[in-house]
């Protein structure tokens, strides 16, 4: 019997002109968002962004709910993570992360509509690929487009690509129209434009999936939490029949609650949805709780109403030492709420406000207090809106308060100015221990500010400016006055271009200085002939070591990870380690540990 012939599909003007579509979609569009991602995580810092707590803890929600599966994940978090690349990031990847770890808005007509054609925002052309992708997608059944149809989705998908990244993809996409494309072509760029439709409906079905099983979960809760209540309510009038008594549902609640709250000291609520309303609740319900020392609601949805309600609380509790509201949407008014509270508040040690919308009126209010409250030692502002001014008035504070030890600053809009305001407070603070300043908009100028200061404060240890802008300028500025400095132990520079002439800088402060016991120099662009220079640094220290042994043997680290270090660099770095082995330097060689 003679076996059935193959069918053949053979190419016409309408299948490749679907084939092109698809290509410029999964080939153009790809290299696009990739371009897009890139521009806002640069590719040198990516394992830093993304083992940051925010962008990591976003990721891990994403994977537990299995919208980002195993394979996505090992390209997200290597075995070597300094070898994470958005190279490896497939298409659908890549829109996961830039609606969720890259800071855009929602489109104002959401990520699975067409956006407005006045609407030329970055996340509107976004959502445009997705949505001409779809379009695209919806002639699959017959892979085939006419000419008229092909050039309309043409021009669309152009413009916005070219709205997103630049004039410079127009060549690229002009002649991808008029390159020849055979048959075989055609049907890779059919399944990868249907293998990315059918990626993202898997991640739409995996959500559908974990909110059917959290609404079926939270019915479940509330049931049991249910029979709780009718038992707890059971007992009491039981209770109260004995004594003679009848209370209405109002007081039971109430006599409820102070039941299960007598002793209570921690209270950890993180990762609901409590709000506004939630929080007024629960601070009512806790106003009569004293023995209360630690309150966590991170990541709530709690606003300004919910900041005020619980600053109202707060001034009747003398107990709680630790209150954790970061992760929320506290703006300024929320802030000042607070802030009025810490000025009859006196027993709290520990306020973190990071991830919030705080901007420098926020800030402004929150100084203020601390010009009269003695207890608060430890405040945390990070991934908030304040600026230079913000930064200013956080340092009038300073200037009085004397309580407060550390200070998070990290991922604001800090430059110059804020820099010089801080390190002219420092010249006159006597309190603060730790101070981090990483990712903001740090330059030279504000470098040299702080440097500056260090010549004359006596008690700060720990000053993180990694990921700032601070070059060669900046870090001889500071190595020059760390040579008049014995407190700080720690400096943080990474992710900054200090470069061989800054290095150098840092490498003559050890000749003469030795209290740093780290210094982390990641990302640097520091050569070969700089690390030589850091070696032969660490050696001249192992010659003095009898001489000055307390302060030669303070240095434990030195960090060097992802510079220009080649083999000849490599070689005096080991040459110094077996010179001197009380440092452990750290390099994208294996780690010299004894």
């Amino acid at each position: 019997m003679a076996s059935a012939a193959t069918p053949a599909f053979p190419s016409t003007n309408e299948t490749t002109n679907y084939a092109r579509l698809c290509r410029l979609l999964v080939d153009v569009g790809s290299q696009a968002l990739r371009d897009t991602f890139d521009a806002i995580h640069p590719p040198t810092r990516l394992h830093a962004v993304l083992g940051r707590h925010p962008e990591h803890a976003t990721l891990q929600s994403l994977r537990k709910k299995r919208i980002l599966n195993p394979i996505q994940w090992g390209k997200l978090y290597p075995t070597i993570p300094s070898s994470v690349s958005s190279k490896n990031f497939d298409i659908t990847l890549l829109m996961v992360l830039l609606r969720n770890i890259c800071g855009l808005p929602h489109p104002t007509t959401g990520w699975d509509n067409l956006p407005p054609a006045a609407d030329v925002s970055k996340e509107a052309n976004i959502a445009r690929l997705k949505y001409y992708r779809n379009n695209v997608y919806g002639h699959a059944s017959q892979a085939s487009v006419d000419d008229a149809t092909f050039n309309n989705y043409w021009q669309d998908i152009r413009k916005a690509i070219l709205g997103l990244v630049g004039a410079g993809y127009g060549a690229a996409i002009s002649n991808l129209k008029n390159e020849s494309i055979d048959p075989a072509t055609e049907e890779h760029y059919r399944q990868l434009l249907k293998q990315w439709k059918q990626d993202e409906d898997n991640v739409k079905e995996t959500i559908r999936e974990f909110e059917e099983r959290t609404r079926q979960e939270l019915q479940q809760i509330s049931s049991e939490v249910r029979n709780i209540g009718e038992k707890l309510d059971t007992q009491l009038k039981e209770d109260t029949r004995n004594e003679g008594k009848e209370l209405d549902q109002h007081y039971m609640i109430e006599h409820a609650i102070k039941l299960t709250n007598t002793s209570m000291t921690s209270l950890y609520l993180l990762c609901n949805e409590i709000c506004d309303d939630g929080a007024a609740a629960l601070a009512e319900c806790l106003k009569e709780k004293t023995s209360l020392t630690n309150l966590n609601l991170s990541f709530n949805k709690i606003g300004d109403d919910g900041a005020a309600a619980l600053a109202e609380c707060l001034k009747e509790k003398t107990s709680l030492t630790n209150l954790n509201l970061s992760f929320n949407e506290i703006g300024d008014d929320g802030a000042a709420a607070l802030a009025e509270c810490l000025k009859e508040k006196t027993s709290l040690t520990n306020l973190n406000l990071s991830t919030n919308e705080i901007g420098d009126d926020g800030a402004a209010a929150l100084a203020e207090c601390l010009k009269e409250n003695t207890s608060l030692t430890y405040l945390r502002l990070s991934f908030n809106k304040i600026g230079d001014d913000g930064a200013a008035s956080l340092a009038e504070c300073l200037k009085e308060n004397t309580s407060l030890t550390y200070l998070r600053l990290s991922f604001l809009k800090i430059g110059d100015d804020g820099a010089a305001a801080l390190a002219d407070c420092l010249k006159q603070n006597t309190s603060l221990t730790y101070l981090r300043l990483s990712s903001n908009k740090i330059g030279d100028a504000g470098a040299g500010s702080l440097a500056e200061c260090l010549k004359e404060n006596k008690s700060l240890e720990m000053l993180d400016l990694d990921e700032n802008d601070i070059g060669e300028a900046g870090a001889a500025a500071l190595a020059k006055r760390l040579k008049e400095n014995t407190s700080l132990t720690s400096l943080h520079l990474s992710s900054n271009e200090i470069g061989d002439d800054g290095a150098a800088a840092l490498a003559e402060y050890f000749k003469e200085k030795k209290s740093l016991r780290t210094l982390n120099l990641d990302e640097n662009n520091i050569s070969e002939a700089a690390a030589a220079a850091l070696a032969e640094c660490v050696k001249e220290n192992s010659t003095l070591k009898m001489l000055y042994l307390k302060n030669l043997t303070k240095l434990r680290k030195l960090y060097l990870y992802r510079n220009e270090i080649s083999a000849d660099g490599d070689a005096a770095l080991n040459a110094a380690q077996e010179c001197h082995p009380s440092p452990t330097i750290y390099s994208d060689k294996e780690d010299r540990k004894r």
